[in-house]
C-alpha cells in the first residue's frame, strides 16, 4: 500500500498548492511505514496529477484540500482520498490514518 500527502514546507498542504509529494510505503502485514520517498511530479496541473500518482502506485492521498474534479478523477482511478488534514508532517498524519483503519483494509 502506498499514502501520498502533498507538501509544501515539509508540512501537508492543499493539493493545489502542493511543491512535492511524500509517498510512504505500508507493510500490509503490521501496517507500519517501511518506506519513504519525496517526489517532484513532473506537471502541476491537477488533472495530470491523478495519472502521474496512479503511476506511482498510489493508493491513498490525504490532503488538506482539492477541487472536485481532481478528487472525482482520483476516485475514478481507485485512490482513496481524504481531506481536511491539517499542516503537519507527512508521516504524523498516514500514523494517524493507520491507526483510524481497521487491520484487514490496509491489507490490500
Amino acid at each position: 500500500m502506498k499514502i501520498a500527502v502533498p507538501v509544501s514546507g515539509g508540512k501537508a498542504t492543499d493539493f493545489r498548492h502542493c511543491e512535492q509529494f511524500e509517498i510512504m510505503d505500508i507493510d500490509p502485514i503490521t501496517g507500519n511505514v517501511v518506506g519513504r520517498t519525496v517526489e517532484t511530479p513532473p506537471c502541476t496541473m491537477q488533472s495530470q496529477l491523478s495519472g502521474w500518482l496512479l503511476e506511482q502506485g498510489t493508493n491513498v492521498v490525504i490532503a488538506g484540500d482539492m477541487v472536485p474534479q481532481t478528487m472525482s478523477s482520483l476516485a475514478a482511478s481507485g485512490i482513496e482520498v481524504l481531506l481536511g488534514a491539517p499542516a503537519q508532517g507527512a508521516e504524523e498524519l498516514v500514523n494517524l490514518y493507520l491507526n483510524a483503519v481497521p487491520r484487514e483494509s490496509v491489507n490490500i
